[in-house]
């Protein structure tokens, strides 16, 4: 039966909301500024993110809470929200689908609003289905001239919590699956969109590195168009950057761990950078390409010159396979290089290029999979510590006959190498 974990709830309201409704509780509702309902809609936003999508994607064995049963939750752990509500207090059996938005406080709206982006995300799937979502912002990261450090910001979207710049760019109304015939077109608005809103950089001291579309998190059914920018010295003050590496970091792990002086569950580093989960493995397998040797080993050739930026592609059908047979031919062993005119090496080394991104792209997918079972398994291994699977019999056997499977396996491999191979 699915659970509600009520512990990470308190961990994230205690991180995000307390700090705006603070006091002690009254049962009289008290008329709050719209500025401050705002502010605190932003923060429970953030909060029905983190448990209904990211919590839940790495427990799923995790209750999905709808709108009615968040509020009720969130007023039993913060009653102090209660002049924050509106409609929930209400004691009428009106269902929520014939909820008129007026009827809505601004932070029951930011609860509907964020239930509804969380269903469309589904928890359960690896990655969202984004396919003809329309792109609702621009995000960007900027990284420095040696790709060491990039620049964030802080409080721009939720209190404590870092993200990228970003730009919601609704008047673009282009989607993450261009049709056919307009994607260069739309690519390019975005472009100019991605490049505008960064006016406190004059253009010519970025370049754009790479280029992504990925899910978004501040509307249901829409995507973001997300880019990695080269801002070269001198364009942002250099104690704004901060290590890529440590943001990396930073963006791994769960989202709550136990304080054990306390005995409680607190908020993680994750946590104070969750704008930037969408991005994360992107982040991740670019740094990854940028840390190599100084010095290339004996018998490595360099293929790449990193300092000339390459747009790299969503998919490997955006950049088709353009060699003939012909020009196949051009690559014989009896060929003498001298033959080859220079256009041809320009298609095949793109055309090989482009292979290399799409089997890459496919061992990152690969590669996230594994993440999310190896999360799946720290949770588990946290309840049986807690001792909250003590009667979940069938589990046990279950991972009992998984080991021993896992063992035969690898003792047949040992013994019949051949045939395992």
């Amino acid at each position: 039966m699915a659970e509600v974990d009520v512990d990470a709830i308190k961990a994230f309201f205690k991180f995000l909301v307390e700090p705006k409704v603070f006091g002690l509780y009254t049962p009289r509702i008290v008329t709050v500024p719209t500025t401050k309902q705002q502010s605190v809609a932003k923060q429970v936003y953030a909060v029905v993110l983190l448990y209904n999508y990211y919590y839940r994607k790495t427990n799923p064995n995790l209750k999905h809470l709808d709108f009615k049963s968040f509020c009720d939750l969130a007023l039993r752990l913060k009653p102090n929200l209660r002049s924050y509500l509106k409609w929930f207090l209400r004691s009428d059996d009106t269902q929520v689908s014939n909820i008129e938005k007026h009827e809505l406080s601004l932070t029951e709206q930011a609860i509907k609003d964020a239930c509804d982006v969380c269903t469309s995300l589904d928890a359960s799937s690896d990655v969202p289905d984004i396919k003809g979502w329309p792109l609702s912002k621009v995000a960007v990261l900027l990284v420095d001239q040696k790709k060491e450090n990039c620049a964030l910001q802080s409080d721009a979207i939720n209190d404590n919590v870092w993200s990228v710049i970003e730009k919601k760019v609704d008047a673009i109304g282009c989607t993450s699956e261009a049709e056919h015939g307009n994607k260069r077109q739309r690519t390019l608005e975005s472009d100019k969109h991605g490049l505008y809103f960064l006016s406190c950089i004059h253009q010519k001291d970025l370049t754009i590195i790479e280029s992504h579309v990925v899910y978004s998190l501040d509307k249901e059914k829409a995507a973001t168009r997300f880019y990695i920018m080269h801002c070269h010295n001198g364009a942002i003050d250099s104690s704004e950057w901060i290590p890529i590496k440590e943001l990396i970091d930073c963006l791994q792990g769960p989202l709550v761990i136990k304080n054990s002086s306390s005995n409680t569950w607190e908020h993680s580093a994750v946590v104070e950078h969750f704008h930037l989960l969408p991005y994360a493995w992107i982040i991740s397998n670019w740094f990854s390409r940028q840390v190599s040797p100084k010095r290339l080993q004996d018998g490595e050739h360099e293929v790449l010159n990193d300092k000339t930026p390459i747009q790299i592609n969503d998919d490997l059908e955006e950049a088709p396979i353009n060699t003939t047979s012909a020009e196949v031919e051009l690559l014989d062993k009896n060929s003498a290089k001298r033959q080859v005119p220079a256009s041809k090496y320009k298609i095949l080394s793109q055309t090989a290029l482009n292979v290399l991104y799409y089997k890459r792209k496919n061992l990152a997918l690969k590669q996230r999979e594994i993440v999310d079972e190896i999360a799946r398994c720290d949770q588990m291994i946290k309840n049986f510590m807690n001792g909250g699977d003590d009667h979940d019999l069938e589990l046990k056997l279950d991972l009992i006959i998984q080991g021993y499977n896992t063992l035969s396996e690898r003792a047949y491999s040992k013994q019949n190498p051949s045939q395992a191979s």
